[in-house]
C-alpha cells in the first residue's frame, strides 16, 4: 500500500529533477486507473498545490490539455487525482492503525461502509452530472472516508482468513511431523 500511495507522487519529483521519461511512464501507468484531470490534481514544486480549471486557462490558455502534467512555473501534478491520492494515503495510514488496534476492532458493517461512501458518491455524481464543481476539500474528505471504510471493512476479514489458513498449515505441519 505504501508503494501505491507513494508512486503517484513520484512523477512531479522526477519531472522537477529532469527525469521526464520515467515520470511520463508513471503518468501513463495510472491512465487506466484515474482521469488525471489537472484541475482535480495536487501539484508539487509550484506556487500552488491546486488549480481550478479557470486558473489553468488563465495561466496556460483556454485549451488546457486533458492530462496536462504541469510546467516548471506551475509545478507538476501527481499521477492521480486528489481523491485517489487521498484514498491511497488514507488506506495506508488506516492499515497501519489497524495493525495497532486489530485486537479491539470489529469489521465495519456493510451499512456503515455504505454511509462512509455516500459523501464520495454524492460529490462525484454531482460533479459528473454537472450539478456542481466539487472542490479539493470535498474530494479530500470524501476520499479519506472511503479509504478508512475500505480498510475497516476488509482488513479484519482478511486477517481472519489468513489466520484460518495459518491454522490449517500449522495443523498440516504437525500432522506430517508426527
Amino acid at each position: 500500500m505504501g508503494l501505491y500511495a507513494a508512486l503517484p507522487a513520484m512523477p512531479p519529483v522526477l519531472m522537477a529533477a529532469g527525469h521526464t521519461s520515467v515520470a511520463r511512464l508513471i503518468y501513463a501507468l495510472f491512465v487506466p486507473l484515474c482521469h488525471q484531470l489537472p484541475e482535480r490534481s495536487f501539484f508539487l514544486f509550484g506556487p500552488q498545490a491546486t488549480y481550478t480549471l479557470d486558473e489553468l486557462e488563465r495561466l496556460i490558455g483556454s485549451n488546457v490539455p486533458l492530462r496536462y502534467i504541469g510546467s516548471p512555473a506551475l509545478g507538476y501534478k501527481m499521477a492521480v487525482c486528489q481523491r485517489d491520492i487521498v484514498v491511497y494515503v488514507t488506506a495506508l495510514l488506516a492499515g497501519l492503525a489497524f495493525a495497532l488496534f486489530r485486537r479491539r476492532l470489529r469489521p465495519l458493517s456493510v451499512r456503515a461502509f455504505v454511509l462512509f461512501c455516500i459523501p464520495m458518491a454524492i460529490d462525484g455524481l454531482g460533479q459528473l452530472l454537472a450539478l456542481w464543481d466539487s472542490t479539493w476539500w470535498s474530494r479530500v474528505v470524501s476520499g479519506a472516508l472511503f479509504g478508512v471504510a475500505c480498510v475497516w471493512l476488509a482488513y479484519p476479514y482478511i486477517e481472519t482468513g489468513m489466520n484460518d489458513v495459518l491454522s490449517v498449515v500449522e495443523k498440516e505441519l504437525e500432522r506430517t511431523e508426527s
